[in-house]
């Protein structure tokens, strides 16, 4: 969850050839990229400008630990 908060937020003030950027990217791509994919197949998502892909995946990780016992 915070590394896709840090990618947000690096997205927004830093370089994308950053290390701090590259870094987050390389950890957090492969978990935000299949959400992206199902996101796209919603035709008001699709055509959207912004990308809800982030939104959902803290939602799912969210659902994921809560549902998980400690």
């Amino acid at each position: 969850m915070f590394l896709l908060l840090a990618r947000v937020v690096l997205g927004f003030f830093a370089d994308e050839e950053s290390r701090a950027f590259s870094f987050c990217y390389a950890i957090t791509e492969p978990v935000v990229s299949p959400v992206r994919g199902l996101l796209s197949h919603v035709p008001v998502l699709a055509d959207s400008p912004i990308d809800f892909s982030f939104m959902a995946t803290c939602l799912i990780i969210i659902l994921v630990q809560d549902a998980l016992p400690l």
